[in-house]
């Protein structure tokens, strides 16, 4: 008899309990891929500054799609002198304030200023309308390119994201605290409500007569 009372209940606790490991097997590879994504991105960030490399996001889409719009560039210091034609340099136009990574378009020779570039963006149609120089013996020329890696660092280097970093746990610490006090004065006015009506309160322990 017992057999057979307990055959469904076991059946029906296998189907409940499968569903719930295999949640459980789900949840626990997605946050092994997550924390290894993470650990692969901090390795990407960290490993090339330690080997000597600039970091540079590419926030433009002027140099598609030879550079995506949002990759990481990597850039090494090279000597002036050793720049070419074709090389791709991240340096800040005349006037701006801002870096850009564009292709070096010519290179000339001028008895006054040294050497001087122009450049222009592979996307571009034509060239870019200055001339510059540069003035010091190193030049960070990009060496290689991770593409769409530049992503959460642009994203977590705008206002919004730096104000949403800084007051989205203010705001979740005051809601929690706001609800812990809100819980706490419950249960002030609920005692104290039970001390003032004593009666009523013994009533309730009073058994109900049937």
């Amino acid at each position: 008899m017992s057999t057979i009372a307990d055959g469904p209940s076991a059946v029906t606790a296998a189907a409940v309990a499968a569903p719930a490991g295999r949640r459980r097997v789900l949840l626990t590879a997605a946050t092994l891929l997550a924390t290894a994504a993470l650990a692969a991105y901090c390795l990407l960030l960290v490993v090339p500054s330690v080997l000597g490399f600039q970091r540079y996001v590419l926030t433009g889409g002027s140099m598609e799609p030879t550079l995506h719009r949002g990759s990481l560039v990597f850039d090494r210091v090279t000597p002036v002198g050793d720049l070419a034609v074709g090389d791709v340099i991240t340096y800040v136009p005349p006037g701006a304030s801002r870096p850009l990574s564009h292709r070096i378009t010519s290179v000339t020779h001028d008895d006054r200023n040294g050497l001087v570039f122009t450049s222009k963006g592979d996307a571009n149609v034509a060239g870019d309308p200055w001339k510059f120089t540069l003035d010091d013996r190193m030049q960070a020329k990009v060496v290689f390119t991770v593409p769409w890696a530049g992503y959460p660092l642009w994203v977590l280097g705008s206002p919004l994201s730096r104000l949403l970093l800084i007051g989205g746990p203010a705001m979740a610490i005051a809601v929690i605290t706001g609800r812990r006090l809100w819980r706490q004065a419950g249960e002030l006015v609920a005692a104290e409500t039970q001390d003032r009506d004593p009666a009523s309160a013994e009533d309730e322990r009073l058994p109900v007569a049937s």
